[in-house]
């Protein structure tokens, strides 16, 4: 090559070599660009949800408040909409009640904590169930904590004090009109509920056990009651006996007005007998519940005091007590119960609610039947047969003893005939 032409190959290898670098550098700095491009697109597809807290306690006692804690993440790459509800069921999967979060907006990496309480009124399993919307998905979570029976909340000991103040001297009970008389020391036990949740305008009915844990029986028991703001009810009236071993149920009906505002409410009441009298309290909490919530918590408290009601109704009979038509009426509050709970399945709120009244009433009917079985000696029902039974027998007896009489003196006319025979007198 001619020298000349140098600075001129020189320029043009220059040119070359740096258009060839700007090539290189852009296609390089578009593959990156669309390389983060493609995956910021893989990740906006995403729609990915974590329940990263579930939390319970495993056993509580009955009438003691569960608390339920979860927690959901938004695990993926987009923002989405996202509610829990937390549903409490028996262990048949039966729903007792339902909690509702609010829409919570979540974006990727947020989380959104949600907590119920729950107070159970029956003992058992009881299943938990977590479900959680998100995005066009859904998210379920099941769990399980067993309820204990309840311990007794007012223990009373012969001649002492007790929790839950003051009262008469526990001591012998001078027996009852109609009654042979006892000796021995009275003592009582009462399991109630002591706290509860009552809706503005509506009620709540509280189960109240009188169990005698004593050597004599209790008489004439009635609850005196006094609070400012709840109204009350209950059933029965009064109790004419219970005998030592024995129970009995009363039903403490709470109402709150529609005017009264919400708060904290106390409940007084005192367990009066002939031989004992020792005070209580329960603490009520007035708010707004949904006509929903209502139905669940009615439902589920029936049920309790039904089932304690069957209990007891069992015990009765295997003492030889006549109990069929407490078995009647138990029959009907258990159909009533059924229907409203098919009718809240239905969303039939305030026909849920009617059908409830009717079940309450049939409790009532069903706890003063139990009370008077309860006051009465143990008296043997025979069968319509058995009396007929006892003729047949007796005429057989008489039967028996004619043929063995008759067969005797066969025997003694023959034993005469025999000796005559042989020259013998």
């Amino acid at each position: 090559m001619d020298r000349k032409y140098l600075p001129a190959a020189a320029i043009i290898i220059l040119l070359a070599a740096g258009a060839f670098s700007g090539i290189f550098s852009t296609a390089l700095t578009g593959f990156q660009i669309a390389s983060r491009t493609a995956i910021s697109l893989s990740i906006a597809s995403i729609t990915k949800g974590e329940l990263t807290i579930f939390s319970f306690p495993g056993s509580v006692e009955v009438f003691s408040p569960v608390e339920i804690k979860t927690e959901f993440t938004n695990t993926g790459s987009v923002e989405y909409d996202s509610r829990t509800v937390i549903q409490i069921q028996n262990f048949t999967h039966y729903p007792l009640v339902s909690f509702y979060d609010g829409f919570a907006h979540l974006k990727p990496g947020e989380r959104r904590f949600f907590k119920a309480t729950y107070t159970p009124n029956m003992t058992g399993f009881h299943w938990i169930l977590v479900n959680v919307t998100f995005g066009g998905s859904t998210l379920n979570a099941f769990g399980l904590f067993f309820v204990n029976p309840l311990q007794p909340i007012i223990i009373i000991k012969p001649g002492g004090g007790t929790t839950g103040g003051g009262g008469g001297d526990g001591g012998g009970g001078g027996g009852f009109p109609g009654f042979p008389p006892e000796s021995g020391a009275a003592d009582m036990e009462l399991v109630y509920q002591k706290s509860v949740k009552i809706p503005k305008g509506g009620t709540y009915d509280i189960y109240l056990e009188v169990k005698n844990t004593g050597e004599v029986s209790l008489n004439s028991l009635v609850i005196q009651a006094k609070s400012v703001g709840i109204e009350f009810d209950i059933i029965p009236s009064s109790i004419f006996r219970i005998p030592s071993g024995g129970s009995q149920i009363f039903i403490i009906e709470l109402s709150a007005p529609k005017d009264l505002e919400a708060g904290e409410y106390l409940f007084e009441f005192t367990v009066a007998g002939k031989e004992l009298s020792r005070d209580g309290a329960i603490h009520a909490e007035v708010g707004e519940l949904s006509l929903k919530e209502q139905v669940d918590q009615r439902i589920a408290n029936y049920l309790f005091i039904l089932q304690q009601a069957d209990s007891q109704i069992k015990v009765l009979q295997r003492k030889g007590s006549d109990v069929s038509t407490a078995l009647s009426i138990s029959g009907q509050a258990h159909g009533s119960l059924d229907a409203a709970a098919a009718l809240s399945q239905e969303g039939k709120y305030v026909e849920a609610l009617d059908e409830l009244e009717n079940t309450k009433s049939l409790l009532g009917e069903l706890i003063e039947e139990i009370a008077e079985i309860v006051a009465l000696p143990v008296t043997v029902v025979l069968p319509a047969y058995i009396p007929l039974l006892l003729i047949v027998l007796v005429i057989a007896l008489l039967v028996a003893v004619f043929l063995i009489v008759h067969a005797r003196r066969k025997g003694v006319e023959l034993g005469e005939y025999e000796l005559g025979s042989h020259g013998l007198r």
